[in-house]
């Protein structure tokens, strides 16, 4: 999936998401890239939950607190419905 990572900041602000983290208010999140030494090239990882005994999956945006590195995942299907981002 390729993605910028202020554009998917400005989509879940528009959304009326919180940025501040849960635990320790901190605002600066970091998303996991493909390769990290390419910032032209912002592909994020592209996780999934998966039930065990099934092929359901679905794939997430994991963002990181940068701060105490709280775990933030968001349905990256809904981000990419909305224009945000794109496979």
């Amino acid at each position: 999936m390729r993605l910028e990572k202020h554009a998917f900041l400005d989509h879940l602000e528009s959304r009326g998401a919180k940025l501040a983290c849960p635990f320790c208010a901190c605002e600066s999140w970091n998303l996991l890239i493909e390769n990290p030494d390419n910032l032209q090239d912002q592909r994020i990882m592209e996780f999934s939950l998966q039930r065990a005994a099934g092929r359901l999956a679905i794939a997430t945006v994991v963002m990181v607190c940068a701060n105490c590195g709280f775990l933030r995942q968001h349905l990256a299907d809904k981000a990419i419905s909305d224009g945000c981002m794109r496979r």
